[in-house]
């Protein structure tokens, strides 16, 4: 990034896509935010208002592993720039297509700010994105009397062929639903 469209960010204000962090701390969430919603800087050594103060040297190690303790792992591009004799850490993340968290939390970028989800908010993006589909899903409040058991067994008989195998004989329906991954235990 050159020196003048940092200028330039420093400039404006903190919105969708800048952060400005005055030292190289809390920013987990920043990038979690980032990546799940849009393109986005964080800008180290910069104060809420635009301030310059600059940072240690050294600080991308932390950055990086800040970024390496996302869950997935983000991988920002981390650049060091002088301005006006002080040290500042750009931090570019890219908006990635998955869903990140950190500290067991998922955030998206809200103008300014950075908004934790809830879980049924967190399974709507997921499915948005293709990531939890509808099969994985669990139907709450469902039992063995909601299944057609002719329909299971057709399904089991096709499978055996398919497959060349056999289930064992001593389980139940319900049991090698749930050895086979199709229903869960109580």
């Amino acid at each position: 990034m050159k020196k003048q469209d940092i200028r330039d960010l420093i400039k404006g204000q903190e919105s969708q896509k800048v952060e400005f962090k005055s030292r190289v701390s809390s920013f987990g969430a920043d990038i979690c935010a980032f990546a799940n919603t849009n393109d986005g800087a964080i800008l180290f050594g910069v104060t809420d208002e635009g301030r310059i103060t600059g940072i240690q040297r050294g600080d991308e190690e932390v950055i990086a592993n800040v970024a390496s303790d996302c869950n997935p792992p983000i991988r920002p591009a981390i650049e060091l720039v002088t301005i006006n004799d002080k040290a500042i850490l750009v931090a570019q993340v890219s908006l990635t297509g998955q869903l990140h968290g950190f500290g067991g939390r998922v955030y998206l970028r809200v103008g300014s700010t950075n908004r934790a989800l809830s879980p049924s908010e967190i399974l709507k993006l997921g499915r948005r994105r293709g990531k939890v589909s509808f099969g994985e899903q669990i139907c709450r409040g469902a039992s063995l009397d909601d299944i057609d058991q002719d329909k299971v067994r057709w399904y089991l008989a096709v499978r055996e062929e398919i497959r060349q195998t056999s289930r064992p004989k001593d389980l139940s329906l319900a049991e090698v639903l749930v050895n086979i991954r199709a229903a869960i235990a109580n």
